[in-house]
């Protein structure tokens, strides 16, 4: 791959020094994203060493290292900013909250004297025709007064926030993404669409349509074995990543690896192979921003 690369999505951890409860005690609902032997795929620490040898000799320009539900966060990021301390590649994180915290101003204070922290995310993810699919405790969470507030404080912070639900919820996304025009904001996963037949794709793509007039959201295309299955094929994923980019355009698209956990389906190499393969016909300049221009400007990268 001549592109040079910013992953704008995978994961540095280290089970000695955090807890993360998902890594330590087995957990029913991301088995069926990751796999019933997930444990066994995932290493106890990935530190950059790991990363590089997983990544090849693709050119590595840039890293976007995402929180990992530790029950830590703020310790999280100080190990993030520890490691690009001594890793140049690690340009931003992305850190932890809950948009239903009465104390996040003080969250956000504490964030912002870590110069890597770019973004915020919280894990919002809600089906309601499946238990298994559900990462928050009860529905309508987005609808509650006290995240409105949340963004509300978010927006006199320098971070970016990130979506993190499922197709269903993009309506609600647009509403604060107009709402809030001074934040940025990424919607991760195209959107994460659960019904991908036809019906399901022609509403996702109305969804998407209508989101990308906002010139504040841009997507984030990554974690392709959660929502397509560890078993993705080209042929199933490329309609869903040309659409998304159709829409948004190259400048608000962004590819990820999301390292780790990419190990538990076909690996990185075939991942960033079957992007290349999806947007050959691009240019060369929107090849660029998809691989990295797009998320050095999302997270002011320099």
């Amino acid at each position: 791959m001549a592109l040079k690369i910013v992953d704008s999505h995978f994961h540095f951890y280290d089970k000695k020094i955090h807890n993360y409860p998902f890594l330590t005690n087995y957990d029913e609902k991301l088995a069926l994203l990751w796999g019933k032997n997930y444990q066994q795929k995932l290493p106890e620490s990935y530190l950059p060493a790991d990363y590089f040898k997983d990544m090849g000799e693709v050119e590595i320009e840039g890293l976007v290292m995402a929180e990992l539900v530790s029950t830590d966060p703020l310790k999280e990021m100080q190990f993030a900013s520890n490691i690009a301390n001594k890793n140049q590649h690690l340009s931003a994180a992305i850190a932890n909250i809950s948009l239903r915290d009465k104390n996040l101003s003080l969250v956000l204070k504490e964030y912002r004297q870590i110069p890597l922290i770019r973004s915020v995310r919280d894990h919002l993810l809600w089906d309601p025709n499946n238990p298994n699919r559900c990462y928050t405790d009860r529905q309508g969470i987005l609808l509650e007064p006290i995240v409105q507030e949340s963004f509300t404080i978010l927006q006199d912070y320098p971070f970016n926030f990130e979506f993190e639900v499922y197709a269903h919820e993009i309506p609600t996304v647009l509403h604060y993404a107009q709402k809030f025009p001074k934040i940025k904001f990424a919607l991760h996963c195209l959107g994460w669409p659960l019904d991908q037949t036809r019906t399901g794709f022609a509403k996702w793509k109305n969804e998407m349509q209508r989101l990308s007039q906002c010139q504040n959201v841009y997507v984030k295309i990554t974690a392709i074995e959660c929502i397509f299955g560890l078993e993705w094929s080209l042929t199933q994923i490329t309609p869903w990543i040309k659409t998304t980019i159709d829409l948004f355009s190259p400048t608000r698209c962004m590819f990820g690896s999301h390292l780790p956990i990419a190990k538990c389906s076909k690996g990185a190499k075939a991942l960033y192979e079957a992007y290349q393969s999806i947007v050959k016909d691009f240019s060369l300049q929107e090849q660029q921003f998809l691989f990295a221009d797009t998320a050095k400007d999302f997270y002011n990268i320099r």
